[in-house]
């Protein structure tokens, strides 16, 4: 999370967008506001925000039209939306997280308590989204740790010298490399070794059986 994410408010009531706009700055966020469903809706595709305050009153297209339609496009790691909604609205609440919301604040909105939830959700995302980068720099990784296996079982196949055991190791060897057994490499460094002298050696039995005579 950095204190330059941005922030889109959504409400119809100038005054609450406002009141809203003071927090999320004192909070050290960036603000773009909206005052009806659609041009929030319109906003967050064209420039995603980092977070929506989302009002659930609003005419037109309520707060949860809005919510579904920013879901079909944008998952809630993506994008957080926090609900906005008031104290007695509990069945509100309950629609709200079951259509994707990531968390609610009620009003009158205690400048605190969206502050920590504001932060909360930013986390979150940044965590997500950290975490995906990691699982893609890992999948290539895996990818061409793959490719290499491959083409060292292909070497190992044309080599003269190695026997249907040395095989079967190979592979042990490999499986063990591919899915990171670090335990199981150790034991089998032995083999590991003898294994990568043979793919290393070029000499055919030919040239092996001339040389022990001389």
């Amino acid at each position: 999370m950095t204190q330059s994410s941005r922030i889109l408010i959504v409400d119809d009531e100038e005054n609450n967008v406002d009141l809203l706009s003071r927090y999320v700055q004192r909070a050290g966020y960036q603000v773009t506001t909206a005052t009806n469903g659609a041009d929030a809706i319109d906003q967050a595709v064209e420039n995603p925000p980092d977070l929506v305050l989302l009002d659930w009153m609003m005419p037109e297209l309520s707060g949860i039209d809005v919510l579904r339609a920013l879901r079909e496009q944008y998952d809630v790691n993506q994008m957080p939306i926090i609900m906005c909604t008031a104290l007695d609205e509990a069945d509100h609440v309950v629609a709200a997280l079951s259509e994707g919301a990531n968390d609610f604040v009620s009003k009158p909105i205690n400048p605190v308590i969206l502050r920590a939830r504001m932060t909360a959700q930013l986390e979150r995302r940044d965590g997500m989204a950290a975490l995906g980068d990691l699982n893609s720099r890992l999948e290539s990784l895996v990818a061409e740790r793959t490719r290499a296996l491959a083409r060292m079982s292909e070497t190992a196949h044309s080599k003269s010298g190695f026997r249907p055991d040395d095989m079967k190791d190979l592979n042990t060897i490999l499986d063990a490399v591919a899915f990171g057994r670090s335990t199981d490499i150790f034991a089998l460094r032995s083999d590991a070794e003898r294994l990568l002298n043979l793919l290393t050696t070029d000499a055919t039995p030919d040239s092996q059986e001339a040389g022990i005579g001389t």
